[in-house]
């Protein structure tokens, strides 16, 4: 509203002084106008005075004439012309006076001056008609008379003249003045009026130049760019106030110093040659560190410009801005482009990056460099079952003990889910890769204290050594073959690659694709190894192990396609088709055997644990084929069992509800804690073939004795697995085992084979009887082709 009102004051003024510009300026017109008439007048006064003069003298040009005319007493006709001549200016004067003194010519002298003519006249005619002396006394006379009254009444109009043109010299001389007086007038206003807008602009320009000082001044206090001036010694002359908020020096305590000292030591060289360009080229743009008063440092983004030619300033001007936040988002970002945001440490394309020149500087060097490829044995367990938050702490624990493992200067890597990597880039450690890799199994292999519970895990390392010209990607997928190909050991899985892994691993991944089909196209065998009471050498029940009969490879180990299924996942699908097989098989014995009981063992993987619809998968199998709950041990090797104690617990619980029994395979191996059985819904305990492999060497360990002693103790069934001497069968018995299997009694055969056991009352005694040879080379022709180390597996699935 102020700002509207002032508008409309300022027009409003403006209006008025315009108003009255144009009043002033019609009333100088109007005198102008005036002033201009009456000098015209004044000059049309003047012209008929001389007109009337004319007159005058044109009447007294005619009186001579007419005199000579009458004295030549001869008729010359260069006087008649005279006077005739006289005569015509004498009425064109005559005219003249009437338009421009309308107001001096009267009826009466216009009667004169035409009277005057005629007696002209008249005296010319009187000579011309010889009448001399009529002619003389005329001019003597009356025209005499006449001329003497034009010459008076001309006078007598002059005198006229003289006043009016004195009268209107006196009305312009007036009007002039007055003219003058305006004039004076209007221009003191108009003086006034300049004067005054000049004044209320200058005070406005004042004002402005004074709110943009203060504007200027706010703007710089609140600048959050700092903005440093440097004389010609780059000393500091000018600092503004974001100086003390961006870096916490006062303002005070820098000018006059070097500006080089608030730099840090490593970006001063940087900064004086940009800064010495800057004074050559005109400017320059640059990032540096600059201290900060808590003794940190900020990224700081300068444009240094150069104005010492510039007479105003005269300085070098650094015009510059905290970029901390972004250096440090852009250190971020690279960090997480090269470096694993779980463990910290390198990733993928850090380690590949970092072989590539490891490679190139070998090759230049003529070493030798090593790449360790280290995998997680089922962690997708620990993932599955205890979750996967579990499963980050679980890697970040792993890549710490990982880090103090390797030596040090040689890089670790992340490569992918629980997949690490190690390059040994100096060369003693490369020529020790594989001491280093067993010292990684070592360190990785064992329990891991998680905030979810107690987990327990195993490390596979596959090794690799560079060639000439082998490219990184090739080393690193040759050291990835190398590792895949020792998750097939029994204990320490090492495996240094060779080009039968190639092999191998191509042949696997054929397998896994038909594998897939194996269900299907009823390519999948159940045998059955006997579970033997050693004092009466009698069959106590069986082992359900599988078998894939290819259409074309024959029988395959399940030490080759077992681990497969379970990387694949179709380990389920196996599992589900053996456990009714089995099941199916067993019901049909119970017939021929009626009130004698016979037990079934089926393995389980730690897959098929987890799957959730397992127990009822397992109580439909037993509701379709009529069997007895008890009649059925499912195993678990004791690694996985307690590598997830808690979850594995309360699954086995669910079973043992159904009256399904449950034993631990391969005991003994899994650095276990004895104490979880009691707490377990354990029932029987299998001792793993290499403790039994002692006994051959009159050896009876005193792990063994142990397992022994415990089982006894909790009440639990243990049976003695991998027996192939009648020697391990008596010392066996001698410790106070009760039962065994193993070649010494049968391989795995086939339903028919276990038929005829039955029918001959379940006795395995190993006499040289012909009957008892017959079956031992009737077991040998049909699976003798299978090698003694293939009785069992490490994760005794369905092996």
């Amino acid at each position: 509203m102020d700002i509207a009102r002032a508008q409309f004051l300022k027009l409003k003024s403006t209006t008025r002084w315009l108003v009255s510009l144009l009043v002033v300026a019609a009333i100088a017109l109007g005198m102008a106008i005036s002033v201009v008439s009456l000098f015209g007048q004044v000059e049309s006064s003047q012209e008929t005075v001389a007109s009337l003069a004319n007159l005058s003298r044109l009447g007294g040009d005619q009186m001579v004439s007419l005199v000579a005319l009458i004295e030549s007493k001869s008729f010359n006709r260069s006087v008649l012309l005279a006077i005739t001549a006289a005569k015509t200016k004498l009425l064109h004067d005559e005219v003249s006076v009437e338009e421009q003194s309308p107001q001096l010519v009267t009826n009466a002298s216009t009667t004169f001056l035409k009277n005057y003519e005629s007696m002209v006249f008249v005296g010319v005619s009187l000579v011309r008609s010889g009448n001399l002396v009529q002619a003389t006394k005329w001019a003597l006379g009356p025209l005499s008379n006449q001329y003497r009254e034009l010459e008076s009444k001309t006078a007598m109009t002059a005198r006229q003249q003289q006043q009016i043109a004195k009268d209107t010299s006196l009305v312009a001389d007036i009007e002039t003045l007055a003219m003058m007086v305006f004039a004076a007038l209007m221009t003191t206003l108009l003086f006034r009026k300049f004067s005054s807008v000049k004044l209320e602009s200058e005070l406005t320009a004042e004002r402005e130049r004074e709110h943009a000082q203060a504007r200027f001044a706010s703007l710089i206090e609140n600048l959050s760019d700092v903005i440093v001036v440097l004389n010609s010694e780059m000393n500091i002359v000018y600092l503004t106030p974001s100086w003390e908020r961006t870096l916490g020096w006062p303002v005070e305590m820098w000018l006059g110093q070097k500006f080089v000292d608030v730099v840090v030591r490593d970006d001063q060289l940087l900064l004086m040659a940009e800064l010495s360009a800057c004074t050559k080229e005109g400017s320059t743009t640059l990032t540096t560190k600059w201290h900060h008063i808590d003794g940190t440092y900020r990224s700081m983004e300068s444009l240094a410009r150069n104005l010492i030619s510039d007479p105003v300033v005269g300085a070098i001007v650094l015009n510059a801005r905290d970029v901390s936040d972004r250096h440090q988002l852009e250190l971020q970002l690279a960090h997480s482009a090269f470096y694993d945001s779980l463990t910290d440490l390198p990733n993928r394309v850090l380690f590949s990056e970092r072989l590539s020149s490891a490679l190139r500087q070998s090759t230049k060097d003529q070493a030798t460099i090593a790449v360790l490829c280290i995998d997680l044995d089922d962690f997708k367990v620990v993932n599955d079952t205890m979750g996967h938050a579990a499963g980050d702490e679980l890697l970040r624990k792993v890549a710490q003990r990982l880090v103090k493992t390797v030596p040090s200067g040689e890089t670790v890597a992340r490569l992918r889910g629980a997949e690490f990597g190690v390059l040994l880039e100096i060369e003693y450690n490369a020529s020790d890769a594989k001491s280093i890799a067993f010292k990684i199994i070592d360190e990785l292999s064992g329990h891991y204290e998680l905030s979810t519970g107690v987990t327990y895990i195993t490390a596979s390392v596959g090794q690799a050594s560079s060639k000439p010209n082998i490219h990184p990607e090739e080393l690193l997928k040759q050291a990835d073959i190398a590792m895949y190909s020792a998750k097939q050991q029994d204990r320490y899985r090492f495996a240094s690659f060779d080009f039968k892994m190639q092999k191998e691993i191509l042949d696997k991944i054929t397998l896994r694709t038909e594998l897939r089909q194996v269900v299907k196209e009823n390519q999948l065998v159940v045998l059955y190894q006997p579970v033997v009471d050693l004092k009466e050498a009698k069959l106590e029940g069986v082992e359900a192990l599988v078998r894939w009969n290819h259409p074309e490879r024959g029988l395959v180990s399940p030490v080759i396609f077992i681990p497969i299924a379970e990387e694949s996942g179709l380990i389920v699908e196996l599992g589900r088709f053996v456990q009714i097989s089995a099941c199916r098989q067993l019901a049909l014995w119970n017939r021929v055997l009626g009130k004698r009981s016979m037990t079934l063992n089926i393995n389980l993987s730690m897959h098929e644990l987890l799957e959730p619809s397992l127990v009822s998968q397992i109580e439909g199998v037993i509701n379709e084929t009529g069997i007895n709950p008890s009649q059925l041990t499912l195993e678990l090797t004791e690694t996985h069992v307690m590598s997830q104690v808690d979850v594995v617990k309360e699954k086995l619980h669910l079973l043992r509800n159904l009256g399904v029994k449950v034993a631990i395979d391969d005991f003994g191996t899994g650095y276990s804690s004895l104490s979880y059985l009691e707490n377990l819904p354990v029932d029987a305990l299998k001792i793993d073939k290499s403790f039994t492999d002692h006994l051959l060497k009159d050896e009876a360990p005193a792990t063994l004795k142990t397992i022994l002693k415990l089982g006894q103790e909790l009440d639990l069934k243990v049976v003695a697995e991998g027996i192939e001497e009648q020697q391990q069968v008596e010392s066996l018995l001698a410790l106070g085992c009760t039962y065994g299997q193993g070649f010494y009694f049968a391989r795995p055969v086939d339903a028919q084979a276990i038929d005829a056991l039955i029918v001959r009352g379940g006795s395995l005694l190993r006499k040289d009887s012909q009957e008892s040879e017959r079956f031992r080379m009737k077991n040998n022709a049909i699976f003798g082709a299978e090698s003694l180390n293939a009785n069992k597996t490490k994760n005794k699935s369905h092996g």
